[in-house]
This record gives structure tokens, C-alpha cells and sequence, in this order.
């Protein structure tokens, strides 16, 4: 189940992601998962933007 989900996000260009928190509710390490998530997908935005940015020189 693991490997389909990594394989499906894969195909992704970002983690969707409600950041509606249901993720977090009741668990007790509180892991702030709808920000981790919007962390990388700002990460892999810049990194798209980067490469589209060599393709126009």
C-alpha cells in the first residue's frame, strides 16, 4: 500500500493537500503535516520554476 501511494504521488508535481488539519486531529505527536506539506510543495514549485528557467536560455 505504501509503494502504490509513493508510485501515485510520484505522477504528482505537489502533495495535494486541504490543510484542514484531519490529518493531525487526535494524534499524539501533533506532527504539523498540512505544513510539512506546504513547505515541500513550495520547495518543488521553485524547483520547477528553476528548470523551466533553463529550458528558456
Amino acid at each position: 500500500m505504501i509503494r502504490k501511494a509513493q508510485e501515485e504521488f510520484g505522477k504528482l508535481s505537489t502533495i495535494p493537500c486541504t490543510s484542514r488539519h484531519y490529518c493531525t486531529e487526535g494524534r499524539p505527536k501533533k506532527i504539523p503535516v498540512p505544513e510539512i506539506f506546504q513547505a515541500m510543495n513550495m520547495q518543488i514549485a521553485d524547483y520547477l520554476r528553476g528548470c523551466a528557467g533553463t529550458l528558456e536560455h
